[in-house]
């Protein structure tokens, strides 16, 4: 078996390790017989993603220490969310007690088992938690062969504070002492590890937060969420996209069965575009106008209206790398038209150097918004 150590570090800390610290991570995980291996990877999820995917056919055993990234659990969020992860590897997290706690455990038979362990509090391979932690994570990864007691909620965020609060006293109520609490862009997983009455305590979250929680399965997609209540209503979504050009309805319709509420959408980049296949009135795109509350409810109303959807949801913005008519970069208005109901604009600020990612967040946005309406009373 093979095992590599994956120190995550920012470029200026790459040329701070130690030879020492080297051969004493493999020196200890040779002690088990293991061939290993040592590789330090720029602090960013992406890059990480990409490497563990092609070190994945090489290693048995990950071992990933050293990042804020760990330490925030959104890493931990994004390997979870990851299906080519979940059905290759088992997964576990080594907590503040020095304790291993198996997230997933993955398609695999005891025999053919490959693991990451993810240690976020380690700030390299000297540190006591490392050493404490090392051989009951070779051990865990040499005899671990029982199913995962793991059971996943998940929410859409709303004040954040107060929503952890009440959560959190709920778990005492139920006596769980063992979870991990993890956000992503507006979804909150709750991850419990205690032998509780699962199907209670999910009737009392859903009972408590009737606007909030989802659906439970760490397999969570926020789409796959949106395609089956809309079919479950018998309710239909259209779009009308301008600085997303088309990603809100590409992502519903990556999901099987969107055929049955995703009745189509524009992409009207150019303004004038805008006028011609949505009909909306002229003075709403001259200018900067079309960077405004008032264009992103007409865009949405008018393809709701045409498309005779349930739904019309429309975003429009500046994407950058610069401002545009005095809007700042990363300023974006999404609309929301439901039929029967006012129609309903919002106003974000998504701050990132790059333009891409702007478009990606007001994508996402756009579906969290869908999910509020659809649990809201509005909706029933």
């Amino acid at each position: 078996m093979k095992a590599i150590v994956i120190k995550l570090s920012a470029e200026s800390d790459k040329e701070k390790i130690s030879v020492r610290q080297e051969v004493k991570t493999i020196e200890a995980i040779s002690a088990y017989g293991i061939e290993s291996s040592y590789q330090s990877i720029k602090d960013n999820p992406q890059i990480l993603g990409e490497k563990l995917s092609l070190l994945s056919t090489e290693y048995d055993l990950m071992l990933i220490i050293g990042s804020e990234i760990l330490i925030d659990r959104s890493l931990i969020f994004d390997i979870l969310q990851n299906h080519y992860f979940l059905e290759h590897f088992s997964i576990a997290f080594v907590n503040e007690q020095k304790q291993v706690i198996r997230l997933f455990n993955g398609e695999k038979n005891s025999d053919s088992l490959k693991s990451i362990y993810l240690l976020p509090n380690v700030s390299n391979v000297e540190d006591q938690l490392f050493n404490e932690s090392i051989r009951a994570i070779l051990q865990d990864f040499m005899t671990w062969n029982a199913s995962s007691q793991m059971k996943c909620l998940n929410f859409l965020m709303d004040n954040k504070s107060s929503f952890q609060e009440i959560i959190l006293s709920q778990m005492k109520s139920f006596k769980v002492k063992k979870y991990l609490i993890m956000e992503d862009e507006g979804i909150m997983q709750l991850i419990l590890f205690d032998s509780i009455n699962t199907t209670n305590f999910i009737d009392q979250m859903s009972q408590l937060f009737p606007q909030n929680y989802l659906a439970s399965g760490i397999n969570f997609s926020l789409e796959e969420w949106l395609v089956r209540r809309l079919s479950q209503r018998r309710q239909t979504i259209s779009t009308a996209e301008s600085i997303t050009a088309g990603l809100v309805s590409s992502r519903l319709s990556m999901v099987s069965g969107a055929s049955q509420v995703l009745k189509g959408g524009m992409v009207v980049y150019q303004s004038i575009m805008k006028d011609v296949l949505l009909g909306i009135d002229n003075q709403l795109t001259i200018g900067d106008h079309v960077y405004s509350h008032a264009c992103a409810k007409a865009m949405a109303e008018a393809i709701q209206t045409k498309t005779q959807s349930d739904f019309g949801l429309s975003l429009t913005g500046v994407a950058g790398p610069g401002e545009d008519m005095g809007h700042p970069a990363g300023q974006v208005f999404i609309g929301i038209a439901q039929k029967g109901h006012e129609v309903e604009s919002y106003k974000y600020q998504f701050n990132f150097k790059d333009r891409n990612q702007v478009r990606m967040t007001a994508c996402r946005q756009a579906l969290l918004l869908l999910a509020q309406k659809i649990l809201s009373n509005k909706c029933s």
